[in-house]
């Protein structure tokens, strides 16, 4: 099996989020290749999706931070982020659903209301 690493992945696959929907797709031509619907998971496999995907945003928002210590008091600003109802910060920049509405927005022809309410997000 050929591995890539993650940037030559996301050269080879895209992804977009609808709703409670992910969709992955080619990324040179767009075909679909397959959709997970959030709504539809057992709730074992909801809460396992939910422990991976804060464990994920908690490694997203310190990646780019220099050395060990910047990465622990990076993490430890994120997950007491998570724990007052708010997205983390990474350095410099939230971490956010904004390039997916952007990115929605264009793809979809939709306005920005239109998106967050398909999201079911607040404006």
């Amino acid at each position: 099996m050929v591995t890539v690493n993650k940037s030559d992945r996301k050269k080879l696959v895209g992804t977009q989020v609808v709703g409670g929907v992910v969709i992955f797709h080619r990324a040179d031509t767009g075909e679909e290749i397959g959709r997970v619907d959030t709504a539809a998971l057992t709730p074992a496999m909801a809460q396992s999706t939910l422990v991976y995907g804060t464990k994920q945003i908690v490694s997203d928002v310190v990646a780019g931070a220099d050395g060990v210590e910047a990465k622990i008091n990076g993490m430890k600003a994120a997950i007491a982020s998570l724990g007052a109802g708010t997205w983390p910060r990474r350095e410099g920049a939230p971490a956010s659903m904004e390039k997916a509405i952007v990115t929605m927005m264009a793809a979809l022809g939709e306005t920005r209301a239109q998106i967050c309410a398909r999201l079911n997000i607040e404006e």
